[in-house]
Parts: structure tokens; C-alpha cells; sequence
């Protein structure tokens, strides 16, 4: 029987999971969304940022090269952690004995549809476009971060 503060402990981490994993969705949309001259500004920033770190320990890669590999880099990892924190959220809050597989495919299929809005909702945002190429950047992202959570929890069960 579970004690009545392990249960209060259990609720709060499905309560602030599925907060993260909603913000995060919210968040990513917000990066897609921007406009062309918002986003690129951010990721300019973000490029010149990570070029200064790379500098004090000699490393010097070309800047236009480096904020291209940069901006597709975020595709993937944006939504890896909207995989991730939507598939911690779900394995949280299910009972612990029950199939998963097919609400593994749900988180699958609500992360991938997320990643794909996120990019077709650039054709009514000025100086955006869709990309084919990102879109499957952010599927594969999500995809992934679902499969690890995913194998992380069968191995927590196979150990116990």
C-alpha cells in the first residue's frame, strides 16, 4: 500500500511533467513561429555566443557554416525535448503494469504532429517557409526523444 506522501509525491511529478512537456511544446511552437528577422537574430546570437566559447580554447569554425549547422541542429534538439519530457510525462502518469505500446505510439504520433505543425505553420508567417528537410528534422527529434524515454522505462521494469 502507498503511503499517503509518496502518493502526494506521485501526483506532484505527473503535475509538473505534463507542465514541462505542455511549456516546452508551447515554447517550441514559439521558435518556429517567429518571424525570418526575429529568428534569425536569435540564432545569429546564439552562433556568436557559442563561436566566442569555441575561440578561448582555439577552435575556429566558419561563422556562416557553423550558424547553418546550428539552426539545424535546434530543429532536432527542440523537439528530442518535447519527445523526451511528453513521453516522461505519460510514463509517469500511467499504472505501472499496463501495455504501453500502443500509448508509445500515441506520444509518437502527438510529438511527430507537433513537430510537423510547427514547420507548416511557417507558410503564414512572414519571411518563413516550410522546409521539408527541417520538418523531418523535428520528427526524427521526436521520435528519438520518445524511444529513449521509452527505453528507459522498459529497462527500469526489467530491473525491477
Amino acid at each position: 500500500m502507498k503511503s499517503a506522501s509518496g502518493n502526494t509525491r506521485r501526483k506532484l511529478s505527473i503535475a509538473v511533467l505534463w507542465l514541462l512537456a505542455l511549456g516546452w511544446a508551447g515554447f517550441s511552437l514559439f521558435l518556429s513561429w517567429q518571424s525570418g528577422e526575429d529568428t534569425g537574430a536569435l540564432s545569429m546570437e546564439l552562433a556568436r555566443f557559442l563561436l566566442g566559447l569555441l575561440a578561448r580554447v582555439g577552435i575556429y569554425p566558419d561563422q556562416t557554416a557553423f550558424h547553418m549547422g546550428l539552426r539545424l541542429a535546434a530543429h532536432f534538439g527542440v523537439f528530442f525535448i518535447d519527445g523526451l519530457l511528453a513521453a516522461a510525462a505519460l510514463a509517469v502518469s500511467l499504472p505501472r503494469g499496463k501495455p504501453r505500446v500502443w500509448l508509445w505510439s500515441m506520444a509518437m504520433l502527438a510529438c511527430s504532429a507537433l513537430a510537423v505543425a510547427a514547420e507548416v505553420g511557417k507558410l503564414y508567417i512572414p519571411g518563413r517557409h516550410l522546409q521539408w528537410d527541417e520538418t523531418l528534422l523535428n520528427v526524427v527529434g521526436s521520435v528519438l526523444g520518445v524511444g529513449l524515454v521509452m527505453a528507459i522505462s522498459a529497462l527500469r521494469r526489467r530491473r525491477g
